[in-house]
């Protein structure tokens, strides 16, 4: 019996630096075990591309559902390309924002919370969602076009 191939999930993942250099972390709220995430676990804001949508616009989404308000500049060039599961890849991008203050609370109310800034080396101590440990490693490397096909899984806490 032939095994029926799943499709392509594409998304976006953002990593906020604020003035200080620290990076916007959140609390995951569902559980998606398949994509490495689960209920109380930290990440960066991530969002799924939906079907009509390019990056940018997944991007603006993920802004506006996700941070509240917060302003944030993401420079145009994507950082690296993560498989977070043999099915789903995100693309990374960088953003910048000119305040310290958190996001107000997300449109999307049950998905994320948990909002705190934490500098880049300090958050590769959290438990983190699937990918992000390689996105944090290669952002504090000074890494871009990176290509990560493998990224390590992560267990849940139960």
């Amino acid at each position: 019996m032939k095994r029926k191939r799943r499709a392509l999930l594409r998304g976006v993942a953002l990593m906020i630096v604020n003035p200080e250099g620290a990076i916007l972390l959140l609390q995951e709220l569902e559980a998606k075990p398949d994509l490495g995430k689960y209920v109380g676990i930290y990440s960066i804001p991530m969002e799924t591309i939906e079907e009509g949508e390019d990056e940018q616009e997944a991007l603006a989404r993920l802004i506006a559902e996700e941070l509240g308000g917060l302003p944030v500049e993401v420079e145009p060039e994507y950082r690296g390309l993560y498989w977070i599961a043999p099915y789903a890849r995100a693309s990374l991008y960088v953003g910048r924002t000119k305040t310290n203050r958190l996001p107000i609370g997300p449109q999307k109310l049950g998905e994320v919370d948990g909002y705190q800034w934490v500098s880049p080396k300090k958050a590769l101590e959290f438990w983190v969602r699937r990918g992000v440990r390689e996105m944090l490693a290669d952002y504090i490397g000074g890494r871009s076009g990176v290509t990560r096909r493998y990224c390590r899984p992560v267990a849940s806490k139960n």
